[in-house]
């Protein structure tokens, strides 16, 4: 039997039919979720945050794409400081999964996924499961991050990157002792997006975290908190990245929201 999700996840189902299930889940800053398996297949997208999982015996620390798995697939979580919002497709099998790379973390067209995200929190998504599950398939890509770690002096940029008030691209590389240009290919080359997208990335899992999980919170404090530069910035970059606001995310994940799921 699978382990349960840790308590502090939230969780709302977008859509279901038959088996399967569209679930958008915000899971703790810090959390982890021991080695466990399903028993059905799942698609996984991260949207915003990081997360470090174990599949087998490789381990991906990705900042954005989809994966894949199998049913019975061993798995282990951990979330990143920022926590992390994930989109997960739960069939009993995936049609048309065979095509595509199974158990790791592949490159993915998360704006078409942000997209489905707004329809199905819109009452748009297709009716039946299996189509959306097409649609999402059709996102996935087939880029695999390289083999072994980054470099350490990359693995420190990374971390300088996350202080978003105070992080200057010219001095990381002059304390790694290489030129911006050189940084700039080695970060998008090992983490999959351009080290400017990673801040945006980063920016957003802060203000969604503090929005999710700090309700009363002003949304310009979050904003400034997180590295916009205003409200309305940040509310424009977690609509393009998640599909939604900081208050319609809110009103999801809302203990109201929840207990009328329930009575669903």
């Amino acid at each position: 039997m699978p382990n349960p999700v840790p308590d502090l996840t939230l969780s709302r189902k977008l859509c279901s039919d038959g088996g399967g299930r569209l679930l958008l889940s915000h899971y703790p800053p810090g959390g982890e979720q021991p080695r466990h398996a399903h028993d059905h297949a799942q698609i996984s997208f991260l949207l915003a945050g990081r997360i470090q999982e174990s599949i087998g015996r490789r381990v991906y620390e990705p900042v954005a794409g989809a994966c894949v798995k199998a049913a019975g697939t061993d798995h282990s979580d951990r979330w990143g400081s920022e926590g992390a919002l994930m989109l997960s497709l739960r069939l009993p099998a995936v049609d048309g999964a065979g095509a595509l790379p199974v158990d790791r973390w592949v490159a993915a067209d998360l704006p078409r996924v942000a997209l489905a995200v707004r329809a199905a929190l819109a009452g748009e998504a297709p009716a039946e499961t299996g189509l959306l599950a097409a649609d999402l398939l059709s996102c996935i890509g087939r880029d695999e991050p390289p083999e072994g770690r980054p470099p350490p002096w990359l693995e420190r940029v990374r971390e300088a990157a996350t202080e978003l008030h105070r992080f200057s691209i010219a001095r990381a590389a002059d304390e790694a002792g290489v030129h911006r240009v050189h940084l700039s290919r080695a970060f998008a080359r090992h983490y999959g997006l351009p080290l400017s997208l990673y801040r945006q990335h980063i920016r957003t899992a802060r203000a969604l975290n503090g929005a999710v999980r700090r309700p009363d919170e002003p949304l310009a404090s979050l904003a400034y908190a997180a590295g916009f530069a205003d409200q309305s910035h940040m509310c424009r970059a977690l609509r393009l990245a998640v599909g939604a606001t900081p208050a319609g995310l809110r009103r999801l994940f809302s203990p109201e929201a929840s207990r009328s799921g329930r009575r669903r």
